[in-house]
């Protein structure tokens, strides 16, 4: 189980190289580091399973969190990635991927974290995301959001456009539709974080 993460958020132009660096190498190396470590004693015994915990924050960009967003749409990426790199390589293989996604969770890394909306989106508890995200490892679920119920507020950003939307000017509006949607929700939603970070 890859879980590693750390948050830091502030507007782009008062972060520090160094806290990039940082950001990356816990949020998203050190989850390449671990796969490689275990990947191959798993494709040997024909077994395994990894969970990589991303976020809500890898569907859709939140202000002032511009690195920790990048590093979750990283994870997504990077689960997404290595799944369909085993079913074209190794088809019969019965590794499994899931990918945890969920709204902010209660865990000091965000000093009193709330919503706006806490009846529609409230704020996870450590114990919900833990036995949701055990609950989809054991269902062989590729991915779950936490709370599940989240999955019907974001409308995600399909790669793929219609083929019944021929014009270009078209088609560029129905993906600049499906890139708005899931920022608004999570910025009507959440609250900011920068005000109340751990990390500052």
């Amino acid at each position: 189980m890859n879980n590693a993460g750390v948050l830091t958020g502030r507007p782009i132009l008062r972060l520090k190289p160094e806290e990039i660096r940082r950001d990356f190498a816990i949020n998203v190396f050190s989850q390449y580091w671990t796969i490689l470590e275990f990947l191959p004693d798993m494709h040997r015994a024909d077994h395994g399973h990894i969970l990589s915990m991303s976020s809500t924050a890898a569907t859709a960009g939140v202000p002032y969190n511009s690195i920790y967003c990048a590093t979750k749409f990283a994870n997504k990426g990077m689960m997404e990635s290595l799944y369909l790199e085993q079913r074209q390589d190794a088809p019969t293989c019965r590794v499994k991927w899931t990918t945890v996604l969920p709204f902010v969770v209660n865990t000091g890394m965000a000093y009193e974290p709330r919503t706006r909306f806490p009846f529609f989106m409230p704020i996870v508890e450590p114990e919900e995301c833990a036995r949701t995200a055990i609950d989809a490892l054991l269902r062989d679920e590729e991915e779950c959001f936490v709370p599940p119920r989240y999955s019907l507020y974001c409308t995600y950003k399909s790669p793929k456009t219609p083929s019944s939307l021929p014009k270009s000017s078209t088609r560029q509006t129905y993906l600049a539709k499906t890139r708005i949607l899931p920022s608004a929700i999570l910025s009507i939603m959440s609250s900011t974080y920068p005000p109340n970070v751990a990390n500052p």
